[in-house]
């Protein structure tokens, strides 16, 4: 892939980076790919692989877990979660920051 776009002298390309983390087994492994198809994730890496995935909200993860039979469940990724946590605070009106939730909710 970086020898083909050197070949047409392009200056960059677009690709993914896909990572994986053991949890059982101390390994991270880094799959670089020029698309975001599931390909590379779900044939390389997933296959026959039991238990969580967390990712983003990615659609092509969703045929990923289809097609695990149940063996794959969709964890949510705490970054992405944290970001919508952080934008929501930072839109809270002035006059209500500093106040708790049970503050708002009259008790």
């Amino acid at each position: 892939m970086i020898a083909a776009a050197h070949a047409e002298a392009r200056k960059s390309i677009t690709a993914r980076m896909w990572v994986y983390r053991g949890i059982t087994v101390p390994i991270n492994a880094f799959d670089l790919t020029v698309s975001r198809h599931r390909d590379g994730p779900e044939i390389f890496f997933l296959q026959g692989f039991t238990g969580k995935l967390m990712a983003d909200c990615y659609s092509g993860y969703d045929a990923v877990q289809t097609a695990s039979d149940g063996r794959i469940v969709r964890a949510a990724c705490a970054v992405h979660a944290r970001r919508k946590v952080f934008k929501a605070r930072c839109s809270c009106d002035v006059n209500t920051r500093g106040t708790t939730c049970a503050d708002l909710d009259g008790g």
